[in-house]
């Protein structure tokens, strides 16, 4: 059993050795080597444009807060204020319908319309 394990393994060495051959040798190596390179190198640019999206993200997120203290702060209310301003904001009677906007568009096509029916007399 142990005779056959060196012949075993030389075998397999020779006929992986004939395979390379084949194959070009040594290039079949150096292309895996070139590809495991090129992908530690994509894995790493990732990883840098991953780092630099939650960077901005939190620079936005700061951003925004920012903005959202600046305009709170501008309206000069108590928090009671503001909170009876914020319940009355989010109630839905408060937000624009499409109608209302279609609405408006057809005001503005009459009113446009008219005056050019009056620039015309």
């Amino acid at each position: 059993m142990y005779l056959l394990k060196p012949i075993i393994g030389r075998n397999i060495y020779m006929a992986m050795e004939e395979c390379h051959k084949e194959q070009g040798g040594k290039k079949m190596y150096e292309k895996l080597d070139k590809l495991r390179e090129e992908l530690s190198k994509a894995k790493k640019k990732r990883e840098d444009a991953d780092r630099k999206v939650k960077q901005i993200e939190n620079k936005l997120r700061e951003a925004e807060n920012t903005q959202i203290i600046s305009d709170v702060t501008a309206l000069n209310l108590t928090p009671e204020q503001l909170a009876e301003f914020l319940k009355m904001i989010t109630a839905k009677d408060m937000h624009p319908t499409v109608q209302s906007y279609e609405e408006v568009e057809n005001l503005q096509l009459e009113e446009k319309e008219s005056e050019d029916e009056e620039d015309e007399m």
